[in-house]
């Protein structure tokens, strides 16, 4: 039995009913869940058990949280990841442990979540976002990396040097003691939820060792160009400096 308060935020622009059923089922698991929505569009006829909070970017911004995301459009510079610090320092500071889950992360198991609250019994911050490392440095707190984090990059990315190819998960490669990441639309999310399981391990590693094959070519054709380029702009780069 976990003996903290722990809360679970699911952070998205726009509400979807089937993921925040899925994340809702962390209530079975003794933690409480939260769905924060950015969109301005308020929310209605929404199951309780899903928690929707909408709170004003102008409140965000009277307490100084905004600009966290230098890619917002918005003009307040507040989103989702502003509304749920102020949600959790400023409405309800009960919790002594809080998961910000953004929307386009794949967590296949939700069980991966209490597994790690019971590892980390400790309160530390995470390594989701630049802005937690900072805060964590400020305060003397502990970054730690658990191991199911490893796989919480962009896309999955093959690599040899420089050279790398990015691709979208597939059902193939996912295990569920890892999350993933991005995965944008829920519905993409759900496939892999519904066909991950359907492989064995050997099937598994016939597939990824195709894939690793096919890359292995394409580099051997494709990389003589790509090093080509990158010589050419660290030269030109090299010349604008010494302007």
């Amino acid at each position: 039995m976990n003996s903290r308060k722990i809360a679970v935020a699911l952070l998205c622009t726009n509400y979807d009913a089937d993921h925040s059923e899925y994340y809702s089922q962390l209530g079975d698991l003794e933690m409480d869940f939260y769905t924060f929505v950015d969109s301005a569009e308020l929310v209605q006829n929404f199951p309780p058990h899903h928690n929707i909070v909408q709170i004003p970017d102008a409140e965000c911004v009277s307490v100084g949280l905004s600009r966290m995301n230098p890619t917002n459009p918005k003009i307040s510079q507040v989103c989702a990841w502003e509304k749920a610090l102020y949600f959790f320092t400023h409405v309800n500071d009960s919790y002594e442990y809080v998961w910000f889950i953004e929307y386009d992360v794949f967590v296949p198991n939700l069980e991966l979540i209490a597994s790690i609250n019971q590892e980390f019994e400790e309160m530390n911050y995470a390594p989701i976002e630049f802005i937690f490392h900072t805060i964590a440095l400020r305060d003397k707190m502990t970054i730690q990396f658990p191991k199911p984090f490893k796989h919480v990059t962009f896309k999955h990315r093959r690599r040899i040097l420089f050279y790398y190819e990015e691709s979208e998960w597939q059902p193939q490669e996912i295990e569920g003691k890892y999350f993933y990441h991005p995965v944008k639309k829920f519905t993409q999310q759900q496939f892999l939820l519904d066909n991950f399981q359907r492989f064995s391990p050997f099937n598994k590693t016939s597939w990824k060792l195709k894939k690793n094959i096919e890359f292995f070519f394409s580099y051997l054709l494709h990389a003589p160009l790509f090093y080509l380029k990158l010589v050419q702009r660290y030269y030109k780069s090299v010349k604008r400096s010494m302007k």
